[in-house]
């Protein structure tokens, strides 16, 4: 006999007792009919529909350790919560649709996560990349010894099930490209193509790179994935500036950065998706990692190149941004930094053509430094979520 049913009806029972001891309404099993996008009717039927203490109907569902055998009936489950929160019927409800996984912080809760990433960035991709509601999980018992009726839910408790950073389209917004397009169908090989020898190998490769050559930025760019914008560097270049200008007094420069920390928020704020794969970056897998020198490192830098690939760049030679440990740094707090070095010609503007001079690139390392280093030490303040190894 199969014990996953049972558990899960006990499980949302559970859930259905901790809201009436607090006096709230609940509908288990409610049906919601909606019409979807498309014009076709269905109906959601969410594990317990809670009115909430301001008066905010939210969807609490109960669910259990998940693999990828599961990952179609999940893909499933989140297609309906797209159409239905694209509906009518959706208007009066929460967008964070809250889960409740029947598992303890560990390796099992981590996978389980990960299966749901997969099944929410799926359904993001066939919805332009994006989600029109929020999945937010956190164990069903930490939610039943303490359970979380506001809302928005308390951010730090919950962990989303959904990571931009997983999508083909996890890119500044840009406006679309008139009179081009943007992709090309793939042509299937000929069958007697499909089996070549290195020679021939060599022979298409070469023709790839000439086409590449000769069609570059078309091939490169699109809407979705913009090139790398030189201006990013005078972006961050304003946020350091707000409490680190070179000619402040002493006093101002022993201050707390109140200034650069409130623009790097609003920054974020600005750029909604950046801040939710951000979020979600610093504090994966945070409840089964044992944290050290090496593993902490690894997740700054997973971190950084999450913002960096936002804006288009990528850490390399040209543009070079590490974490570096306590022990490394030779100056400033004796906490985890980033360095950074930027090679001058990745500050060329395409209407500059000037070549910046060594002070210019090293205030924009100085810049970019503080702000990845800020977001791990004023996380919270700058909207996301604190990192567990802090």
């Amino acid at each position: 006999i199969d014990p996953r049913p049972i558990a899960h009806a006990r499980a949302t029972l559970d859930v259905r007792l901790a809201a009436l001891a607090a006096g709230l309404s609940v509908e288990t099993e409610r049906e919601l009919p909606y019409t979807a996008p498309d014009g076709n009717d269905g109906v959601l039927r969410p594990d317990n529909l809670i009115t909430l203490p301001d008066g905010t109907r939210a969807l609490f569902e109960t669910e259990q350790a998940a693999d990828l055998t599961l990952l179609r009936r999940i893909v499933e489950g989140v297609r309906r919560k797209a159409a239905f929160f694209q509906s009518e019927a959706a208007r009066a409800l929460s967008p964070a649709v809250r889960v409740l996984i029947n598992l303890p912080r560990g390796p099992v809760w981590g996978k389980t996560v990960r299966v749901w990433e997969r099944a929410t960035a799926i359904v993001a991709e066939e919805q332009g990349g994006d989600l029109p509601f929020r999945l937010l999980a956190m164990p069903l018992l930490e939610f039943l010894d303490r359970p979380d009726w506001f809302e928005p839910p308390e951010e730090a408790r919950w962990e989303p099930l959904f990571d931009p950073a997983q999508t083909s389209t996890f890119e500044p917004p840009v406006p679309s490209l008139q009179g081009k397009p943007l992709a090309r169908r793939k042509a299937r090989l000929p069958r007697s193509l499909r089996r070549r020898a290195p020679a021939d190998d060599r022979r298409i490769l070469l023709a790839y790179w000439q086409h590449l050559l000769e069609q570059g930025p078309d091939l490169a760019y699109t809407a979705d994935r913009p090139r790398p914008d030189p201006a990013f560097f005078e972006v961050v270049g304003v946020i350091y500036a707000a409490s680190h200008g070179p000619d402040a007094p002493v006093a101002q420069q022993a201050a707390y950065p109140y200034a650069s920390v409130y623009l790097l928020r609003k920054y974020l704020q600005m750029h909604p998706r950046l801040r939710q794969a951000l979020s979600k970056g610093m504090v994966r897998g945070g409840g089964s990692m044992r944290w050290n020198v090496t593993t902490i490192l690894h997740r700054m830098q997973v971190v950084i190149e999450t913002f960096l690939r936002y804006h288009g760049y990528r850490v390399g030679r040209a543009v070079e941004a590490v974490p570096v440990s306590p022990w490394d740094r030779t100056d400033g707090p004796r906490d985890f930094g980033v360095a950074v070095r930027i090679h001058p010609e990745v500050l060329i503007g395409e209407e500059d053509g000037v070549v910046p001079g060594r002070e210019e690139v090293r205030a924009a390392e100085e810049a970019l430094a503080w702000v990845l280093w800020a977001l791990f030490a004023h996380a919270e303040e700058v909207g996301l979520r604190r990192p567990p190894f802090w």
